[in-house]
């Protein structure tokens, strides 16, 4: 289960997952298929990446054209970033605008940037490890 909050992007949403913390740690889970489904979200990822940065790191702006073109379901494993998503999609009502996302590690939070946004981030940490 997670929150799910609307930005002023069409689409693009920050999730907030559950996070269940002991002495052992932190448990979070980042995607559940039904969750995604029942949302009318994609639920069907086909590629998982991550990327270490360093801080003041730039990276972006990420965007892939159809027939390549896929959702994204970005966040932070470790550090801080901060995450700009831009709507390039031709006759969305929010086309040529952004929202920014801070994105943490200690937030657990991540963002569903849906086919036809670009992002990209800067990391804020020392050392930041984005997926």
């Amino acid at each position: 289960m997670f929150a799910m909050k609307s930005s002023k992007l069409s689409g693009c949403f920050e999730l907030q997952p559950k996070s269940f913390e002991d002495e052992r740690g932190r448990f979070v889970k980042v995607f559940h298929f039904h969750e995604f489904k029942s949302q009318g979200m994609e639920h069907n990822f086909q590629e998982e990446y991550y990327s270490t940065s360093n801080n003041n790191v730039i990276r972006g702006m990420h965007f892939q054209v159809p027939p390549m073109d896929h959702v994204k379901l970005v966040y932070c494993v470790e550090g801080e970033v901060m995450d700009a998503v831009i709507d390039l999609r031709i006759g969305s009502p929010t086309y040529g605008q952004y929202a920014l996302f801070e994105l943490s590690a200690a937030k657990a939070n991540s963002i569903y940037i849906p086919k036809g946004m670009a992002h990209g981030f800067c990391a804020l940490s020392e050392r930041v490890i984005m997926v």
